[in-house]
């Protein structure tokens, strides 16, 4: 865990945090801000080191800091089975948080396993609400999903049968997805993040056939 009021560089600045109860790769972490409270789900484990096969999980574990004591418990199981899906935090028209879990892919097929499933996460009545899919099955863009206006993007990742340069606009309010544009060409696993005031989306690494860094204007 890292503490924001340390000095910088000391020491202090990371502490080592409780363990998930379970051992995962490629799974989703939420911060909730409303409940102070860090969600996780989803991800896959090799039971077999050097094992190609992997088994994906749908378990749900929150962490309340509010009360620290209790740990991890178990919530929910996620309603579809997803490893490298995306996760992100979005406010809708009124203002109010809510929690996104969306694409990823099933075991390890990147180019042909990919999931489109997008569900909310209820943190009032504690279930999940599901969401207009995905218009393309896709993963491998958990870094390159982000909340902006109502609602949030995804751009680039991995699609059956390779890469997709597409940036598409989830829209809270009426549950429809909308196409805002392209990157320049097509990626995996970018590193994207948004200049609100200058409205553009940077998109660093992510592998084409190479690595590359690119900005493009967006309007939402």
């Amino acid at each position: 865990m890292y503490d924001h009021s340390k000095s910088p560089g000391s020491s202090q600045q990371w502490s080592y945090f409780k363990e998930l109860p379970v051992g995962r790769a490629g799974g989703s972490l939420v911060y909730d801000k409303v409940r102070n409270a860090l969600f996780f789900s989803g991800g896959a484990e090799r039971p077999v080191a050097g094992n190609a096969n992997a088994v994906d999980y749908k378990d749900t574990w929150m962490y309340s800091f509010s009360n620290p004591g209790a740990g991890w418990v178990k919530k929910l199981d996620l309603p579809f089975l997803s490893n490298h899906m995306s996760f992100v935090t979005a406010k809708d028209q009124t203002g109010k948080n809510r929690l996104y879990f969306l694409a990823g892919q099933v075991g390890e097929n990147e180019w042909s396993g990919n999931v489109k499933s997008n569900y909310e996460w209820d943190a009032v009545n504690e279930t999940w609400i599901k969401r207009k899919d995905l218009p393309v099955a896709r993963g491998h863009a958990a870094s390159s999903t982000r909340a902006i206006g109502c609602g949030f993007i995804i751009a680039g990742g991995a699609v059956n049968g390779g890469k997709t340069k597409d940036v598409t606009y989830y829209d809270i309010p009426s549950d429809s997805w909308t196409k805002i544009g392209d990157l320049p060409n097509a990626v995996n696993t970018p590193v994207c993040d948004i200049d609100f005031a200058g409205g553009y989306l940077y998109c660093e690494t992510g592998y084409v056939n190479g690595f590359y860094s690119y900005r493009i204007k967006i309007t939402v």
